[in-house]
């Protein structure tokens, strides 16, 4: 899978995740956030670092990342990566749910993939 691959699938979960919210499915919209973010990170990890971690932990993304292209990360984009992290599992396991999931979440969750995904997506 090429970088542009990645890339495509990530606009894909966010697409995914804005119908979402606008159909009440709130945990849909976190799960697809997540996606979003991951797919992004891992897009740009590929492209110019040639591999990622198996991993759905944005903030591990995030620092290897940073470490192979020698940057630092946005405070607000660090933020966003560990707020978005949990959703991978937490919103898709019934039982497993110690979070609610309601608008103001969702909405919470699509503006951090956003950040990240536009920071990501700005690196040479």
């Amino acid at each position: 899978m090429s970088s542009r691959d990645w890339f495509r699938k990530a606009r894909e979960f966010l697409e995914e995740a804005e119908n979402a919210f606008q159909r009440g499915r709130y945990w849909f919209v976190c799960f697809n956030a997540h996606q979003a973010a991951e797919f992004f990170l891992k897009g740009k990890l590929l492209e110019k670092c040639g591999s990622f971690t198996f991993t759905h932990d944005l903030a591990v993304l995030l620092q290897e990342l940073c470490a192979c292209l020698s940057i630092s990360s946005p405070s607000d984009v660090v933020l966003a990566a560990q707020f978005l992290s949990p959703h991978y599992v937490e919103s898709r396991y019934p039982g497993v749910r110690t979070i609610v999931y309601d608008r103001s979440l969702a909405q919470n969750c699509l503006e951090m993939a956003k950040k990240i995904v536009e920071w990501v997506d700005r690196l040479e």
